[in-house]
């Protein structure tokens, strides 16, 4: 569905996974610095406390003594944990998770260190940065209407919505800077009274009140702001600089809380990473490819790729696509505006003019950049022995394209090795069902899995009363030797957070459309999860047959014209292509 909002403010954020403080705030002469669970006090000099660790990560203690002050501990709560303990001019250990660099000031960059003084004493961000928080900047511009509503939104919303792991800071472009602060810290602290003191206590070391002129502060945050004076921004747990999307969905009014789904979307990034198997075979297809997009002749790339060889190939059980669709400059403002299909296929080794043998789906996003790691190891089948194949990417978007594909054996004692072309979709109404024929296909004993391998997606809206088939529930069902039905249903269609709901997933959030309405086999910024079924289980020796539908609440479907049918809306349809995977 195409809907685009204006970009109204620069954006952008930094997440983490796990609850995990490393937190202090300096005291001089008769003050008092917190420090999560350590506390330091100093008569006439300046003690920092302690620092903890929680989720499983590392922890450690430091406490110091200066000019006749105390400084007292806290251990951290991680599976290793060192102390460190003096007087005088005893420092506690270096933070060896703070990136060496290469620093930078742009999108995707590297953050350098810096300094801010708070209601609550300095905060150093190399003291405490491990890659574990997210760091979230808001610049309030007192003329700037959308700036007043957004700083004037519930924090209380934002808490309740995001991960506990998030540090918020709150900066002022005004001359009257240090007022806005005092008064915003008032209203935060009244706003989280709903709130259990638990958690209470939890963001109120995590909210930082910066009392300095926005466009003076010293170091690389200063230079950061200075370079792109928005009025939003944030940093991701590997340190880097990046946007945040659109703070406000359609036509209502910026909110923190919309943060929180940039948070839970970097959370899904750290954990994306973990699992990948850093020992895979990487062969790349495209590397900083620039696809030209459009609906003519460039709407189609075509390019080589030179896959595992034979002997090497039949080594490998699992094949991942790992697909970045970047923006120049990294820039929200530089991506294409709307949600589309794009398509990789295969070309036929015996034809490759004709390549037609889809693989991977993803549908792009609204105005943002994305980045999607697919299992598609089932297209090991028609990779065949490998070698030097050609490939085509469709897209109407103009971006720049990374596509590596991830080659290793995960120890499944079995791989893919032939495949058989199946069912295919077209115009979803009343016809669909008859163009389906059934298929046959031999069962000779000699596989140890025959599985469905499907990339399914509906289409169509504004058309027809339904809504189909973007918006509507179409259910499929593929039924073996007439008995054994697999199905799969579209429960988020038309749901109003659907896909909102599917960032953990890896929808990218806070896109500039309805990224949040659930669509029909698909989310925008996202890749298309393939739909498997394994068939093994209910296979008879022989011959085999397979059956295919869609219906729609449990019949054929047959589109009603909605009376106000929408001049750009589109008739439903059915984008599938699918094979039976052999496996030995």
């Amino acid at each position: 569905m195409k809907f685009i909002i204006t970009i109204l403010a620069t954006s952008l954020l930094i997440f983490s996974c796990g609850d995990k403080s490393n937190e202090s705030s300096k005291s001089t002469g008769n003050g008092t610095g917190n420090q999560s669970t350590g506390t330091a006090t100093a008569a006439g000099g300046t003690t920092a406390g302690g620092a903890s660790g929680t989720s499983g990560a590392a922890g450690s203690t430091a406490g110091a003594t200066a000019s006749g002050g105390t400084g007292s501990t806290s251990a951290g709560t991680g599976t290793t944990g060192s102390t460190a303990g003096g007087t005088g001019t005893s420092k506690p250990p270096e933070n060896t998770k703070f990136s060496k660099g290469p620093y930078g000031i742009g999108v995707k960059d590297i953050l350098g260190e810096w300094t801010v003084a708070t209601l609550d004493g300095d905060f150093e961000f190399k003291k405490h940065f491990d890659g574990s928080e997210s760091y979230f900047f808001v610049m309030y511009a007192g003329t700037h209407n959308y700036s007043k509503a957004l700083w004037g939104s519930s924090f209380a919303n934002f808490i309740k919505a995001t991960p506990k792991n998030v540090r918020l800071f709150l900066l002022s472009y005004n001359s009257t800077f240090k007022k806005d602060l005092e008064d915003q810290k008032k209203r935060f602290l009244n706003d989280i009274k709903s709130l259990d003191q638990k958690t209470q206590d939890h963001f109120k070391e995590r909210v930082h009140f910066v009392v300095e002129d926005a466009r003076k502060i010293k170091g690389a945050l200063g230079d950061v702001i200075r370079k792109r004076p928005g009025l939003f921004f944030g940093l991701d747990r590997n340190q880097r600089i990046r946007e945040l999307g659109s703070l406000s969905y359609m036509n209502s009014p910026p909110a923190f809380q919309w943060m929180a789904k940039e948070a839970e979307f970097f959370n899904f990034e750290i954990e994306r990473e973990k699992k990948l198997n850093t020992k895979a075979k990487i062969v790349k297809a495209m590397d900083n490819f620039i696809h030209k997009g459009g609906w003519g002749s460039t709407h189609s790339s075509t390019f080589d790729v030179e896959l595992p060889a034979k002997n090497d190939i039949e080594k490998y059980d699992t094949l991942l696509v790992d697909f970045d669709m970047s923006c120049e400059d990294h820039l929200d403002k530089n991506c294409p505006d709307w949600d589309h299909t794009a398509r990789l296929f295969l070309c036929r080794k015996d034809d490759e003019k004709k390549c037609d043998l889809e693989v991977a789906r993803w549908i792009t996003t609204y105005k943002r950049e994305g980045r999607w790691v697919t299992d598609i190891s089932p297209v090991l089948a028609l990779f065949g022995e490998g070698g030097k194949r050609k490939f085509r990417y469709t897209s109407p978007n103009k971006n720049s394209l990374v596509l590596n594909f991830r080659f290793s054996n995960e120890g499944k004692g079995m791989r893919p090795v032939a495949f058989q072309e199946i069912f295919k979709g077209g115009s979803f109404n009343q016809e669909y069902n008859k163009k389906q024929k059934q298929l046959t296909f031999k069962n000779d004993g000699s596989f140890k899995k025959v599985e469905t391998y499907a990339i399914l997606t509906g289409h169509g809206w504004g058309k027809d009363v339904d809504n189909c088939a973007e918006f509507c529930n179409h259910v499929h069902f593929i039924t073996l030797n007439s008995k054994e039905k697999f199905m799969r249903e579209h429960k988020i269609a038309g749901q109003t957070y659907g896909c909102m709901n599917q960032v953990n997933n890896g929808v990218v959030p806070n896109q500039y459309g309805t990224w949040i309405l659930g669509r029909g086999g698909w989310c925008p910024g996202m890749d298309v999860l393939p739909w498997r079924e394994d068939l093994t289980k209910a296979l008879v020796s022989g011959e085999n047959t397979l059956d295919y539908k869609a219906l729609f609440k449990g019949t054929d479907y047959t589109p009603v014209p909605h009376p106000n049918a929408n001049k750009q809306g589109l008739n439903a349809s059915i984008s599938l292509n699918s094979y039976l995977i052999f496996w030995k």
